[in-house]
Parts: structure tokens; sequence; C-alpha cells
């Protein structure tokens, strides 16, 4: 059915029976990721664990687990929806189409610095060592405090001062603490085990009472994904005030070129034509410049050539008054 549904859509699938499946059809071309937890081998979790290690692609649980604290956990590992059973049909397309229009217009980590830091945090190993330190830094506050595995408002004063996603503590499988939910630990009807998960590190915490076992979400990358979207900000602004000086200093230029022209206009040099450059409003001004110095050119050289007419005609019509006045002084000094 949920083939049938996404086909439909016009949806290209690709279908797999587990994890260990989903992860060798992983590859570039695949938009988004839905799973179900309770997959055969390797689970849900254990599988969006992995494809967040390898890629930003988002990630849909379609589960019949409806639980807070599986909807934590699927958050914690990297997923970025959860859509428990039963549901309809409307609603996961929304959630699909939503999940790919903002994996398409804001997948900031799949630029090249992002996919680069990415891979560095990977690789180094930085989220281990900071959560090594920062376990570190728990043992020191529970012995500092003498405190219990199941002293929740202790517990989370620590969790406040720290950036975490998730913080939970467990013993025998049998969770006593979630510093997201910190009011509903502990219980002491409490007796549910949860799945022991071996993709995932524990860390063993000596409390008062006993040993127990921690289990911490963070992601101290974002800081860095943070300063590289602010790096690139500034950049970017950099790079426009750049090309907008360059533009003022060109029109600056262009103004001062147009006003050389527009004086040696005024001294009567109508040769020198009006530079036209770009297109603007100062392109247009010069290009009426010149149709002026053009129209006043046309109108000198007009005034020239009448100019020369009625010269010639002055001349001409001198000529033929003189011949008769000198033929009759010539016939007088005969006479005489």
């Amino acid at each position: 059915m949920l083939r049938l549904l996404l086909s439909s859509e016009g949806y290209v699938l690709l279908e797999a029976s587990n994890g260990e499946e989903v992860l060798r059809l992983l590859d570039d071309t695949v938009d988004l990721v839905i799973l179900d937890v309770m997959m055969p081998g390797l689970g849900g979790f254990a599988a969006c664990a992995e494809i967040r290690r390898r890629s930003a692609v988002p990630v849909l649980f379609l589960t019949a687990k409806a639980q807070d604290s599986d909807k934590t956990l699927g958050f914690s590992v990297g997923g970025d929806d959860y859509l428990a059973k039963p549901f309809s049909y409307t609603e996961l397309i929304s959630r699909v189409k939503a999940m790919l229009r903002r994996y398409y217009v804001y997948g900031a980590k799949q630029q090249a610095g992002g996919l680069l830091l990415e891979k560095y945090f990977v690789e180094s190993g930085f989220q281990v060592r900071i959560n090594d330190a920062r376990m570190t830094n728990l043992q020191e506050y529970v012995n500092k405090n003498n405190l219990q595995a199941k002293d929740g408002m202790q517990l989370t004063q620590w969790v406040k001062k720290q950036p975490l996603i998730l913080l939970e503590v467990y013993r025998n499988n049998i969770l006593l603490y979630n510093s997201k939910a910190p009011g509903e630990w502990p219980m002491e009807e409490n007796e549910l085990e949860v799945p022991y998960y071996e993709w995932q590190s524990y860390y063993q915490i000596s409390f008062a009472d006993g040993t127990a076992e921690v289990l911490v979400y963070a992601d101290d990358t974002y800081r860095w994904f943070l300063y590289l979207t602010l790096a690139a900000l500034l950049l970017a602004c950099l790079v426009f005030l750049l090309i907008f000086l360059q533009d003022c200093q060109k029109i600056v230029k262009y103004i001062g070129q147009l006003c050389r022209e527009i004086q040696a206009l005024e001294g009567g040099d109508l040769n020198t034509s009006i530079t036209l450059q770009g297109h603007n409003e100062l392109t247009q001004l010069a290009q009426s410049l010149d149709s002026m110095r053009l129209a006043f050119k046309e109108q000198r050289e007009q005034e020239t050539a009448l100019f020369q007419t009625h010269q010639q005609m002055i001349t001409e019509m001198s000529h033929d008054l003189r011949t008769p006045l000198t033929t009759l002084q010539i016939y007088t000094d005969i006479r005489v």
C-alpha cells in the first residue's frame, strides 16, 4: 500500500527488507529514507545512525512504536521526523513533501564546506573526544555531590549547563533517568527493560548507589556549521560590497568622461562624440547629448553650405554687373 501511494505521487522507490540492505542501497541519488524501527538484522535506529554518519539525507521513521522514549531515541540518532502507526495517507504525503522541500532548499550541509567539515568530524572522532571529556566532568560532579543514579533534579542541573541533546541513565537495561522528561523518572514501578544497542557508546559512571550506564546524545558540531554559515554570509557580503564599489567606480569614471566631453561640446567642438557605455539612465542621457551634438553639427553644416552658396551667388552677380560697365568705360576712352 505504501509503495502504491508513493508511486502514485511520482516518486521512484527503492525497497529494502532490513537495515543492511538500506545501507547498501544508499547513494547520492537517494533524497529521502523511510525506516521502520523493528526490522530483522540491523534495526531502524542503528541503520539511521549509520546513515547519518554517511549522509545528510532526511530520514522519516514510520513505525508502530509510539512511546515518547522511542521518538526521543529516533530523533537522537539523526531522524528528521517520526510518524507512528496508524496514520493517514494525507499526513504521510504532506510530511514527505515537506521533508524533501527542506532538503532541497535548506540543505546547508550539502555545500562543499559543510561536507568537508562533516567528513573531518567523522574521521577525527571529534564528537567522541568531546563526550569523553563531558563524562569525566559528569563523574566529578557526581562524586562532588554524592549523587545517586535516581537523583534527577541534580542531574538535570548539570545537563542544563551542557549543550546536550539527550542524557539517559540505565542500570540493568532499565531506564532510571531521561533528560528530556526528568519529571517522569525515577518510577519505582518502572521495570521495563529497553534494548541494548551495541552501536551506541555507553559510559560507566560510579554513583553513590552503584555503577550505572550513561548514554549521551550530543551534537557539538553545530557550532562549527554555524560558524561556516556566518563565514559564508560574511564572504557573500564582502563579494557584494566589492562588486558594488567596482560598479560605483565605473560609474564615477564614466561621469567624469561625460563631463569632459560636454565641456568640449560647450567649446564648440562638435566632432567629438559622446561615449555610450552600459544600459542605464546615464547611457540614456549620453545618447540624448550625442543626438543633440549631431543635430547641431548638421545645422552648422547646413549653415556653412548656405553661406557658401550665397557667397558664390554674390560673386557671380558682381561679375555680371562689372562687365557692362567696363565695356562702356573703354568705349568712352576711345571717343575721347
